[in-house]
């Protein structure tokens, strides 16, 4: 865990090297994008089972905790539940079993079915890009990549930045949700057995000190960020990155892909 003036980042998933850390970020980033995107533009039961495939290889490649990465789909099994259910209740076909106004059909359970699937894998598979992405990477590849769009008069450094605090954000404030809540619990209070005016009382307690805490984390982070010259105009990059031979044969790979997903 590396410490920021007081600010934690928690890469708890991170690898310790695995093949996939000798490709450049900026690669890693394109085929996260690039995936992310394919697998909504099919809906072949045969394609989707060779990203699944493809998704464990990735994760062996990391050498991440496959229980880990598991466990880290609890963020967004209540995503993937209501999107399968509205989605089952939601596509005409061929009815299955209706009551009222509900109705499930074979054409929405299929669907559903798809729609959790790629869920899961673009949230898995951007966890384990981002696990084996280094923050002073991240930050120096966002900031290549959105270079041209200075031409337009959008200050990609800041841009960058921001996008790369957002990322590395995230499992912190998730974790300090995490700690709020159970400090609220451990007061013996019964969730499920409180009024809706009390549940809200609740919620409330949880979110202030969580805004307080965000907003205690952001300002101690601009500091250290002034202290540290960052807004000099003369400032570097934060690593060096550059491309490989291994780059190139995952580029190729990602753009056979492609063509195999579009075309095959």
């Amino acid at each position: 865990m590396s410490t920021f003036q007081g600010i934690s980042y928690i890469p708890s998933l991170r690898s310790r090297g695995g093949l996939l850390r000798v490709l450049d970020p900026r690669t890693k980033l394109l085929a996260m994008a690039l995936l992310s995107t394919l697998i909504f533009l099919t809906d072949d039961l045969l394609k989707i089972s060779v990203f699944l495939i493809l998704l464990l290889l990735v994760i062996a490649l990391s050498k991440l905790s496959i229980l880990r990465i598991i466990s880290s789909l609890k963020a967004v099994l209540f995503l993937i539940l209501i999107t399968t259910i509205l989605n089952s209740f939601m596509v005409e076909g061929k009815v299955i079993w209706s009551w009222k106004f509900l109705t499930l059909t074979e054409e929405g359970l299929r669907f559903s079915l798809l729609v959790a699937i790629r869920i899961i894998f673009i949230s898995l598979f951007s966890l384990v890009v981002i696990s084996n992405i280094d923050q002073g990477e991240l930050a120096t590849s966002l900031r290549r990549i959105f270079k041209p769009l200075r031409r337009v008069g959008v200050i990609s450094d800041d841009f960058a930045l921001g996008l790369t605090i957002a990322i590395r954000f995230i499992p912190v404030l998730l974790s300090e949700l995490d700690r709020i809540y159970t400090a609220q619990l451990a007061k013996g209070i019964e969730l499920e057995r409180l009024s809706f005016r009390k549940k809200v009382d609740f919620w409330i307690s949880i979110m202030v000190p969580m805004i307080k805490t965000t907003l205690k984390r952001a300002e101690d982070l601009a500091l250290a960020l002034e202290m540290r010259g960052y807004y000099e105009e003369t400032r570097g990059d934060l690593t060096d990155i550059s491309f490989s031979a291994w780059d190139l044969i995952a580029i190729y790979f990602l753009l056979a892909f492609t063509l195999w997903v579009q075309l095959g």
